[in-house]
C-alpha cells in the first residue's frame, strides 16, 4: 500500500440544522460550474462539513439534504486562483442570537414588573 499527502485548496462548506446541531451523515452533491453529472458526491462529517477541490473557476452548486427534510442547495464563487474570496454565509452571527436573547430576557422581566405592579395596587 502507499500514500501521498499533499497540501491543497479545497472548499470548507460547514451546515447545521440549528444553533449548535450540525447537519451530520447529510447526503450531497456538488455541481461544477460546466453542465454535467455531479463532480463530488458524499456525506457531511460529524461536524456537519463537506470538503471538495475545485478544478476551475465559476460557480459551484452544492446540494444537502437530510431524511428528517433538512436541506440546501447553496453557490459558492470560486476565482481564477481557485479560491473562494472572503468565504460566505447566510448563518446568524452569535452577538446578534445573543442580544436577541436578552432582549427577551429583559421583556419578560418588565411583563412580571408590570403584573406585579397591577397585582398590588389592586389591593384596597
Amino acid at each position: 500500500m502507499s500514500h501521498r499527502v499533499e497540501q491543497a485548496a479545497v472548499v470548507l462548506v460547514s451546515l447545521d440544522s440549528g444553533p449548535e446541531q450540525p447537519l451530520t451523515d447529510a447526503p450531497y452533491r456538488v455541481f461544477g460550474p460546466e453542465p454535467g453529472p455531479a463532480y463530488s458526491v458524499g456525506r457531511t462529517d460529524t461536524r456537519g462539513q463537506l470538503t471538495f477541490q475545485p478544478d476551475q473557476a465559476g460557480t459551484w452548486r452544492v446540494i444537502v439534504s437530510s431524511a428528517d427534510g433538512h436541506g440546501a442547495s447553496l453557490t459558492v464563487e470560486v476565482d481564477e486562483s481557485l479560491q473562494v474570496p472572503g468565504g460566505s454565509s447566510n448563518g446568524p452571527a452569535r452577538w446578534p442570537m445573543v442580544l436577541a436573547g436578552l432582549g427577551y430576557i429583559t421583556g419578560l422581566a418588565g411583563l412580571a414588573l408590570l403584573w406585579k405592579r397591577r397585582s398590588l395596587s389592586a389591593r384596597p
